[in-house]
């Protein structure tokens, strides 16, 4: 066996850029000329994201050769990291960008929620409430007329709308077509709003050409955060604010309210593998039988005049039940979900170029800002 395994390795060279892996298979009279070339590309956690055949400088798309380049890339893919690749993520299809900062199923899965969850139902004054504690330091005063800059993530719109009314052009950047697709519906009325398919390490807008950007709920969700929020810094015009939203890794809570996330994040890891329409059940009997009981709970313990800040599912309290259901399928559904403390984002922040950096002190956590340095100077990649 492991004369086998050397075998492979002989048939397997290193990788020429991170998270890759190639092999091929050659002639079996010649030893040259390689019939079938295969690579496996990693992303930054170690899961397989992309299988990549080629025949002869050709792509490869009969059966046998896909076939081939599975065996291939099987092997390569156990060689990478045998007990980090989870099994089941080796059939996951990526993007024809093959370096993307992006997980494709975290991408379907919320082109699936904003497709059930447009936001066209959720009341005005929850929205505009809710927008609020996200921009809460957010510096509209100081944007110059007619400000240009975007929303990366857009999802739905539902954010877009109430920024667009307030600057001169917005640029709606999301890796769904299908979110995108919501997006452009519901804000069919702004047309200071631009549209753009895209993931996040190619944002088509021109370097430093930005007066303010904000990602809230998103870069925790792509394979490399830091990565992430350093190609929307790239974007602002010296001294434009960013505003982030982070999940937070409940840093300011007890033991075991960080014990309770983790056996939520258990069954996050099994519902998000479920199709679409079994994991909306699922997420929709959580709203109900677990959301909107303890938020309510919540809500009457206030009434008491009792603190409800360690209260888990507090923040709901004064939450409608469509809220309730659009988040639990946002929380359970969601393929890769990375967390930060505030200590871990400011350093992640500064890293990338961003100072000044402010944190927003009640929920959601983290809510973040910060403006990029005003010397316009970025850190090498």
């Amino acid at each position: 066996m492991l004369q086998a395994a050397r075998e492979r390795e002989r048939l397997l060279p290193a990788p020429t850029r991170k998270c890759c892996s190639p092999s091929s298979s050659t002639h079996p009279s010649t030893g040259d000329s390689p019939l079938i070339v295969a690579r496996v590309e990693f992303d930054a956690a170690g899961r397989v994201i992309a299988y990549h055949v080629r025949q002869n400088g050709e792509n490869a798309n009969s059966r046998q050769y896909m076939l081939a380049a599975r065996v291939l890339c099987g092997f390569a893919g156990f060689l990478k990291s045998p007990n980090g690749v989870d099994k089941s993520e080796r059939n996951v299809t990526a993007p024809r960008n093959v370096d993307s900062n992006l997980d494709a199923k975290t991408v379907k899965g919320f082109g699936d929620e904003w497709t059930a969850f447009d936001q066209s139902d959720l009341p005005d004054a929850e929205r505009e409430q809710i927008f609020g504690a996200y921009f809460l330091q957010f510096p509209w005063d100081s944007l110059p007329a007619e400000a240009e800059g975007f929303d990366l993530g857009c999802g739905s719109g539902r954010w877009a709308e109430l920024v667009a009314r307030r600057v001169g052009r917005l640029h709606c950047i999301d890796a769904s077509d299908a979110a995108l697709g919501v997006a452009r519906r519901c804000l069919a009325g702004s047309p200071q709003v631009m549209f753009h398919l895209a993931s996040v390490d190619a944002i088509p807008l021109a370097d430093a050409s930005q007066d303010f950007g904000y990602s809230l709920g998103v870069l925790h969700h792509v394979p490399d955060t830091a990565k992430g929020l350093a190609a929307c810094v790239r974007k602002l015009k010296p001294g434009a604010p960013l505003l982030v939203y982070l999940y937070y890794r409940f840093d300011n809570r007890p033991v075991w309210y960080r014990l309770l996330w983790r056996v939520s994040d258990v069954l996050r890891r099994s519902i998000s593998r479920v199709p679409s329409q079994l994991r909306r059940v699922i997420t929709d009997t959580i709203a109900a039988f677990v959301y909107w009981p303890l938020a309510r709970v919540a809500s009457l313990v206030e009434a008491f005049g009792l603190n409800v800040g360690t209260w888990p599912l507090a923040a709901y309290r004064d939450k409608s039940f469509y809220t309730m259901r659009t988040d639990a399928l946002d929380r359970f559904g969601t393929h890769l979900e990375q967390r930060f403390t505030r200590v871990e984002i400011d350093d992640m922040m500064r890293r990338v170029g961003l100072d000044r950096i402010r944190f927003n002190e009640c929920a959601p956590y983290w809510v973040a800002i910060g403006w990029r340095r005003s010397d316009g100077k970025l850190p090498v990649d």
